[in-house]
């Protein structure tokens, strides 16, 4: 329990918080300078505006985002648990699959997207999940960088970075992942591959496109049907494997810290057997235009 309560009361507001105060407050020139006008009535009066200066904006929204993410950072410190820590590896894996349940749940209901809405939903639950997941992991590397003694704006800059990396990153894995939960995934490939079928078939003379027909017509019938759930776990469990690391060399990339690949790979896969399971019990007792089966 002292796991999961850090997972959702600790390691949730303490990213997303550090992750928010990390984020980029400069801004575009053009921006400034129309806020600068619309600020101009509160210079005194026969003073005038100069678009050299920088003016606020909207600072009263800046001040609130800030405290808002302090108070997060806060919440989240005073709610952690002690506990010992497990010395085994199969511990250390339980451990982090248990503290990332509350991410797995929200992942999953992510999931529930695109079965209302069809593959046009699986890009709107990827983003979801890429937003939230990229701001966790900014934070988490401002954070340490903060921790190990760097400068608070030279640790804001790299861990700006680290957040657009990880948003590359996630933005490919969550559309993997959240097409293998959903499990309608094939079929937002359907039309292209029917589209390019028929185009193939026409910029090519017979007996070329003869050729490729039996490959162009398979795609076009597998993409009719729903994945079966082997298929989604494995697709899941690639997803995660390859977030995970990928994140732990972006990590390392921004914390100067090297190695440290197998367990957050190793988690990340454990985890995605919990996300398998729940895409299954869906699949057999949601409502049934959820279920991709029928």
């Amino acid at each position: 329990l002292d796991w999961l309560q850090n997972g959702l009361l600790t390691d949730i507001p303490v990213g997303l918080g550090y992750g928010i105060l990390s984020r980029n407050k400069e801004v575009d020139p053009l921006v400034r300078d129309v806020a600068g006008l619309l600020y101009s009535s509160d210079l005194q009066p026969g003073a005038k505006w100069s678009p050299t200066v920088a003016a606020p904006v909207l600072p009263g929204v800046e001040k609130f985002v800030d405290d808002a993410a302090k108070a997060m950072i806060n919440f989240g410190m005073a709610n952690e648990v002690p506990y010992l820590q497990p010395e085994s590896t199969l511990g250390q894996i339980g451990e982090g699959v248990v503290r990332s349940l509350p991410y797995s749940a929200m992942s999953i209901a992510a999931s529930l997207i695109p079965r209302a809405m069809g593959p046009a939903g699986i890009p709107l639950s990827s983003m979801i999940m890429t937003l939230l997941e990229s701001t966790s992991e900014q934070g988490d590397a401002f954070r340490d960088l903060l921790r190990r003694g760097v400068d608070p704006k030279e640790a804001a800059v790299r861990a700006q970075q680290a957040g657009k990396e990880n948003m590359a990153l996630l933005s490919a894995t969550n559309l993997l992942e959240q097409a293998a939960m959903s499990g309608v995934g094939a079929r937002a490939l359907l039309h292209p591959i029917t589209a390019a079928r028929a185009a193939y078939h026409k910029a090519f003379p017979l007996a070329v496109s003869a050729a490729a027909r039996p490959v162009m017509d398979a795609a076009a019938s597998a993409a009719e049907k729903p994945l079966s759930i082997w298929v989604r776990g494995l697709m899941g469990m690639m997803g995660e494997g390859a977030e995970e690391g990928g994140q732990n060399f972006i990590s390392n990339r921004a914390t100067g810290e090297e190695g440290g690949y197998f367990l957050p790979i190793a988690t990340g896969m454990a985890s995605s057997l919990l996300h398998t399971g729940a895409s299954h019990l869906i699949d057999r007792y949601g409502p049934k235009e959820w279920r991709p089966q029928e």
